[in-house]
């Protein structure tokens, strides 16, 4: 490293000692948030799990993305639609490599001088204007906020259409008990 980088701080930001949150904590959090936020497009209820066996989660991979994926494409390759699942399935599943090192390991980081930041030097309008102490993350509402925040900003479904994908993932999830 540069000798001038050598002196500069580095405050880490991140919640493993102070407020911890599981994969499968994520996961229930996430489902649950996807039936109160669904989205307008959906064709499959939500589901999902996390494994550590990379067999049981190719295994779940294949059945349960690819082969539905597959039969989904035909049909609509067969009614003059462009098949588009099996792709979206292969984007998701390039994206989950690329994290694939950030979310199999455990990761430690010291935080002291966050911590030094927050009781020290801010003084209580800084706290109230720029809050930085992850304790007060309530991972279940952040949950709630951030698939909210995905069905309005990145899938640019408004609100106003909300009703109608709630009534679509009812009919999806009897679509999927009868299969």
């Amino acid at each position: 490293m540069p000798d001038e980088l050598a002196d500069i701080p580095v405050f880490h930001c991140t919640s493993g000692s102070e407020n911890p949150i599981t994969w499968g904590e994520v996961s229930v959090f996430i489902l649950a948030a996807l039936s109160v936020f669904p989205s307008t497009s959906t064709y499959r209820y939500p589901c999902g799990s996390f494994t550590g066996n990379w067999h049981l989660d190719k295994f779940y991979s294949i059945t349960l993305h690819y082969i539905p994926g597959y039969i989904a494409d035909f049909i609509t390759r067969l009614l003059g639609g462009k098949p588009i699942i099996v792709r979206l399935f292969r984007k998701f599943d390039q994206a989950a490599n690329v994290l694939q090192a950030f979310t199999t390991k455990t990761w430690h980081f010291q935080h002291t001088n966050r911590l030094f930041l927050i009781n020290e030097l801010m003084s209580k309008e800084d706290k109230r204007l720029f809050d930085c102490d992850i304790k007060s993350i309530a991972w279940r509402e952040f949950c709630l906020d951030y698939v909210a925040g995905v069905r309005k900003f990145l899938l640019k479904e408004p609100m106003s259409t909300l009703e109608g994908a709630r009534k679509n993932l009812r009919i999806v999830f009897y679509r999927n008990l009868s299969i």
